[in-house]
């Protein structure tokens, strides 16, 4: 049923993109239930959606260029570990107690802004990881690991919060970006958008 699946590559992808997503999405329900736990004030939640949505819109501009003359493989590497890092502080800061709504908007933001870098060098990537005759697929398995991961992050992250912790939820989220990681250094070296159009002319 999902052809795509047959080849490795994106079969490891796919699944540590699945684990990376569900973990992104406890950190965005431990973010909010922090932000009110620190504040409890509706105006910081929606502060707390902007520094979200803002960086993602604005970075965005630069993130699909980047992509084009870049090597998706390292972009994504790099993402993935600054991503990693942001989640590592918030959860330091939150078991040490220096956590101020000052400091989850910065980060918030911060991990926004790599998103927008981290989203399309992904988006371009995956061409390169099965054929064309396949690709309907691919992409109907990565909208479907949105999906699951957009119900189980925040199941998770529920069931966190009730038992090890705010903290936990962020060096969780940490972890799972090693997962995309291992499968990306799995992929050989790919080449910059560019080059391949050059090549197909």
């Amino acid at each position: 049923r999902f052809p795509a699946l047959q080849h490795r590559s994106f079969r490891r992808l796919w699944i540590a993109t699945t684990i990376s997503v569900s973990g992104s999405q406890m950190q965005v329900t431990a973010l909010r239930w922090h932000m009110n736990e620190l504040t409890g004030s509706a105006f910081s939640l929606g502060m707390l959606s902007l520094t979200r949505f803002f960086p993602l819109i604005v970075f965005s501009l630069f993130g699909g260029a980047f992509a084009d003359s870049h090597d998706r493989r390292r972009i994504i590497m790099g993402t993935q570990m600054l991503l990693a890092a942001n989640a590592l502080f918030l959860g330091w800061f939150t078991l040490t107690h220096k956590d101020t709504p000052l400091l989850l908007f910065l980060l918030n933001g911060i991990g926004a802004a790599v998103i927008a870098f981290d989203n399309p060098a992904r988006q371009s990537l995956l061409p390169n990881l099965v054929p064309r005759d396949h690709f309907s697929s691919a992409a109907s398995l990565n909208s479907m690991a949105f999906e699951m991961a957009t119900i189980a992050g925040p199941m998770i992250a529920g069931i966190l919060l009730n038992t090890s912790g705010l903290a936990s939820i962020y060096f969780l989220n940490a972890i799972s970006f090693f997962t995309v990681i291992m499968a990306i250094r799995s992929l050989p070296p790919l080449p910059p958008k560019t080059e391949e159009m050059a090549k197909s002319k």
